[in-house]
């Protein structure tokens, strides 16, 4: 037992070594090679295909001038259009300028092409990039669990790298990173709030807003504590992004501006909501985080409107026919 206690250290003692070793032999070949040098604001679309899924990114411009993520992913039995939130944009940021991991060569025999799924290549990584558009063809993924990096090759070359996986993965899973929020900036922080209309618009104070005993008030009784101020705050900051229509929901004829400062008069944020104009009477929002019109939760959307209306003195808009 003792003798088999001491190979069994002595191999694992070697394996480590020619681990340890391989990787010092070659350092100089596993630098990452760059593929595609452009930064991410250069970037006009992407296409991302596996055999699962398929991701269409294009960068868009709101209002503003302010360009986004406007992202089409295709599944099996899904299929969404979305704004890509602050994770997506990071993913892009690290995707891009497009580095390898490393360099296989260009001397992979067809057996290990088929190995490595680059024949049939089941999937594509396209970039088009200051109007230029790089193409690559992509195969399986390095390790056992689908977890690694992508075996990957321009059409038309041997030369075979490695794409890192954990990139493309933020990007195939563009969902999970899609722009839900309307506003980012914490309660605490905002000392002011202006809700505006067509007919009038009222300020709202935070006041104490860093004590326990903080409260929202009308800047017109600065003292006096307003509960239909505090619940409009509050939903304000629950409202959130339900799905984004394609084709975007026209603008509402006269929609609520609510606009949110912070303790030295900068603003922090923006929002725009009122009614679709449609049978579904869903509200819709725009904020400078969503850069487009989207649809919100009913029940909050339509607590906000109201709740603005009664502050401002606004009469009602009639109702959808």
């Amino acid at each position: 037992m003792t003798e088999t206690r001491i190979l069994a250290a002595t191999l694992a003692a070697l394996l480590v070594g020619a681990y340890l070793s391989w990787f010092a032999e070659d350092a100089p070949v596993a630098r990452r090679v760059v593929l595609v040098e452009a930064p991410s604001s250069a970037l006009d679309r992407l296409e991302f295909v596996t055999a699962s899924s398929t991701v269409t990114l294009q960068m868009a411009e709101d209002t503003q001038g302010k360009r986004y993520p406007w992202i089409h992913q295709q599944r099996a039995k899904k299929d969404e259009r979305f704004v890509g939130g602050e994770r997506v944009e990071e993913a892009l940021d690290r995707l891009l300028p497009l580095r390898a991991e490393r360099s296989l060569g260009d001397d992979l025999d067809a057996a290990t092409l088929e190995a490595i799924g680059l024949t049939p290549s089941p999937g594509r990584l396209s970039l088009t990039v200051a109007g230029e558009t790089h193409t690559f063809e992509l195969g399986g993924r390095t390790g056992s669990d689908d977890r690694g990096d992508y075996y990957a090759r321009r059409p038309g070359s041997d030369e075979v790298v490695l794409l890192a996986g954990r990139d493309l993965e933020a990007i195939e899973r563009a969902d999970r990173g899609r722009q839900r929020t309307l506003q980012s900036t914490p309660a605490a922080e905002i000392a002011r709030l202006t809700v505006a209309l067509p007919d009038g618009t009222i300020e709202l104070i935070h006041q104490n807003r860093a004590e326990t005993d903080a409260f929202w008030a009308q800047a017109s009784e600065p003292e006096a504590k307003s509960e239909a101020a505090g619940r409009l705050v509050r939903d304000v900051l629950k409202m959130t992004v339900s799905e984004f229509p394609e084709p975007e929901p026209a603008a509402p004829e006269a929609p609520v501006r609510l606009t949110w400062f912070g303790p030295d008069g900068e603003s922090l944020g923006w929002a725009e909501l009122g009614e679709s104009g449609d049978s579904t009477s869903a509200p819709v929002v725009r904020s400078a985080e969503t850069h487009r019109w989207a649809r919100m939760p009913q029940a909050v959307g339509q607590r906000v409107l109201r709740a603005a209306r009664e502050l401002t003195g606004a009469p009602a808009p009639p109702a959808p026919r």
